[in-house]
């Protein structure tokens, strides 16, 4: 990242960040730092429930599995887990097909490529497993356009269409540690 990029630092404890000129400083406690360069663009307090200072989280939507079969996958956990399936569709924007097997407030997506290249290179070179975490949110657009304002790489700036119809965006996983995140609003 360069010092022209803007940066986000957020904090859980108290600490002094200098600005530009030597006798200012900007003291923070609990709160986010948007950056840019030594220019502060904005500031403010950290909350614990949201994570962010305006965007609205409201829980883990779903973990989606990866699969080359839908059935077989299925099978195994139904077998393991004694989940039921709910839910299965081919979700035409994303060129899988999904099925959902519920599980508590959440949910397991089994997600099989029906053309989508990501998702067949994905099983091609790890095999089968965690695709991805749906976190579900509260103004989708509203959210992407403070992850823009943040620096934050998406995969999508505009939600699509989604399973369930659904409104959904990814977060690209070189912003989050390498876990790719799905944004989900019903």
């Amino acid at each position: 990242m360069s010092m022209n990029e803007p940066r986000l630092l957020v904090c859980r404890a108290k600490f002094v960040l200098p600005l530009a000129a030597p006798d200012r400083s900007l003291r923070i406690h609990d709160g986010y730092v948007l950056a840019q360069g030594e220019q502060i663009l904005e500031a403010g307090p950290y909350t614990a429930e949201t994570g962010s200072r305006r965007m609205k989280i409201k829980r883990i939507a779903h973990v989606a599995v990866a699969v080359p079969s839908i059935d077989e996958a299925f099978l195994k956990l139904q077998r393991v887990l004694g989940l039921d399936l709910v839910g299965r569709e081919t979700v035409a924007s994303q060129r899988v097909e999904a099925a959902m097997l519920p599980l508590g407030d959440a949910g397991i997506e089994l997600i099989e490529p029906k053309g989508n290249e990501a998702v067949a290179r994905f099983l091609a070179t790890r095999g089968p497993g965690l695709h991805h975490v749906a976190v579900e949110v509260e103004g989708i657009e509203e959210v992407l356009a403070l992850l823009k304002t943040r620096g934050v790489e998406l995969i999508d700036e505009a939600p699509r269409i989604g399973a369930q119809g659904h409104k959904v965006a990814f977060v690209h996983p070189r912003a989050t540690g390498g876990v790719l995140i799905e944004l989900v609003e019903p």
